[in-house]
């Protein structure tokens, strides 16, 4: 867990050991879950992997509860927990 402060206009500074995975002017999504996590996530990074997914099943007429997990899970992404 990385920790960091509030600033005035509520700028939160990302830690150095956090920076790397981001460019300087580029869009980021921000989403906060119910236990207050606050995820960050390049635009782009979303994007592409939606792109991916997009029409993986476009030719089946049903898709079976286990492919609605499966897509729901590939979606989602993976949290990272520690960054080296």
């Amino acid at each position: 867990m990385i920790r960091t402060r509030i600033e005035d206009g509520f700028r939160i500074s990302l830690p150095e050991s956090v920076r790397k995975q981001f460019q300087v002017g580029e869009t980021v999504l921000i989403e906060t879950d119910d236990h207050g996590r606050i995820g960050i996530v390049p635009a782009e990074t979303v994007l592409a992997i939606l792109s991916d997914t997009f029409g993986m099943r476009q030719d089946s007429n049903t898709i079976d509860e286990v492919g609605i997990h499966y897509m729901d899970r590939i979606r989602q992404g993976s949290r990272i927990d520690e960054v080296d």
